[in-house]
């Protein structure tokens, strides 16, 4: 008797624990996949934002086109193909993002988390090369022109350089890499998770 007794609160024991562990393996879960919905939400937000300035630039550029002669028509034609060119790439990578649905498997997650980082880090690569030529060419051209300029206008181009430059870091670094790397490190989690899970 006593016996019996022992074995079915051994056995109430040991479906409340099972139970117990169900539960907190869905709330870390829950846990993991809201801070990589979060991470997700934040660098498209961002990059809508993103979207919003190009687009104002281009009627900026196109009212300026047909007012320019000579390099400035050139270099404004360059830097429209830039922002039109980066529209659809930052256009490109919300879907990326976008895309990484958070209920279908944790290993399709990861490779399409891991896609959309890697097509980030190439457009990255790419735009800000070709942001950096932009900008050596316009100071290239401006130290060929006969005139000179004043030395607030050179320090207000170095400024505008230098903000550019650590605002591009700031956005690879701060924004974009790093949320990046949260969702990664909370599917791998998932993925721990759901191993150990009988």
């Amino acid at each position: 008797m006593e016996l019996e007794k022992l074995k079915d609160t051994w056995r109430g024991l040991d479906q409340r624990m099972q139970q117990q562990e169900g539960l907190q393996s869905a709330i870390i879960r829950k846990i993991l996949l809201d801070q990589s919905d979060k991470a997700s939400n934040k660098m498209i937000g961002y990059s809508v934002v993103g979207l919003v300035i190009m687009m104002i630039g281009i009627p900026i550029l196109l009212w300026g086109q047909g007012r320019a002669r000579g390099f400035v028509e050139v270099f404004n034609m360059m830097v429209l193909v830039y922002l039109l060119c980066a529209i659809v790439t930052t256009m490109m990578l919300i879907l990326k993002i976008h895309r990484t649905d958070f209920s279908e498997s944790v290993c399709a997650k990861i490779r399409k988390v891991e896609r959309a980082y890697r097509f980030f880090r190439r457009i990255a690569i790419v735009g800000y090369v070709i942001g950096a030529l932009l900008i050596i060419t316009l100071i290239v051209h401006l130290l060929t022109l006969e005139e000179t300029f004043p030395l607030w206008f050179w320090g207000l181009l170095f400024a505008l350089f230098g903000g550019g430059s650590v605002g591009a870091v700031f956005e690879y670094k701060r924004i974009f890499s790093r949320n990046f790397k949260i969702m990664l490190q909370n599917l791998k989690e998932l993925e721990e998770l759901e191993e150990v899970k009988p």
